[in-house]
């Protein structure tokens, strides 16, 4: 089969081939996007992972201000519930 491109001819020869060397050629296409599914896989995996451990290392530590204990009496207490209540 002959195809035209441009100024050149390019011939197309078929070379009938056995069962056996399609079944290889398909496995190694096979086997060449399995690798390649699994390296990109991979890249994407470790860029998420690295991504992350850097937005923790940016994260600061909360730490609560220390507030004072304060102790109330009974009636104080009281009073300040029923000041919240009648708001």
């Amino acid at each position: 089969m002959k195809i035209p491109l441009f100024l050149v001819d390019i011939e197309i020869k078929y070379h009938p081939r056995s069962r056996k060397q399609w079944m290889y050629f398909v496995g190694t296409l096979v086997s060449l996007v399995l690798c390649c599914f699994i390296a990109y896989c991979t890249i994407i995996y470790l860029k998420t992972e690295t991504t992350i451990q850097k937005i923790e290392e940016k994260k600061v530590e909360m730490q609560p201000v220390e507030q004072e204990k304060k102790t109330f009496t009974l009636d104080e207490a009281l009073d300040i519930i029923r000041d919240h209540f009648t708001k």
